[in-house]
């Protein structure tokens, strides 16, 4: 779904520089699935089906969220939201 105030390639760039990666569709080795407004039904069902876990884009950019995500991927704590 859409993140509010950041278009699709402000979003794919805060992504990687937390150190993500932007991936066209979920797996098992997916380690989270950021979501903003309306996101889609397919994306979400497959992360749950996946045991993925899913973090609002409010959570992941707000404040703190990218700080937050880079110490949950390595291994610091749980993500944002949970």
């Amino acid at each position: 779904g859409k993140v509010a105030g950041l278009t699709r390639a402000g979003t794919t760039a805060a992504i990687v520089s937390a150190g993500g990666r932007v991936v066209a569709s979920i797996s098992s080795s997916t380690a989270a699935l950021v979501v903003g407004e309306s996101p889609g039904g397919a994306k979400l069902a497959a992360a749950e089906a996946a045991g993925v876990a899913v973090i609002d884009a409010a959570d992941f950019f707000g404040e703190g969220g990218v700080v937050e995500w880079r110490a949950w991927s390595s291994g610091g704590h749980p993500p944002p939201g949970e």
